[in-house]
């Protein structure tokens, strides 16, 4: 899993709606990991602050 990857290709989507349910999406599929690695958690915080940084 390369979260910082998968996160930019998330942000590139145009649709606002499209991309709000992939991030919706992406951050259930990252929490259902029990066993998260410390780097996975700061790459999840950049997307949530990205991502509410273009509303």
């Amino acid at each position: 899993m390369n979260v910082k990857n998968d996160i930019d290709n998330i942000l590139c989507e145009k649709d606002i709606y499209t991309l709000l349910v992939k991030g919706k999406s992406y951050i259930e599929k990252i929490a259902e990991n029990e066993n998260l690695p410390l780097d996975l958690y700061f790459d999840l915080t950049y997307y949530c602050m990205d991502l509410s940084g273009r509303f």
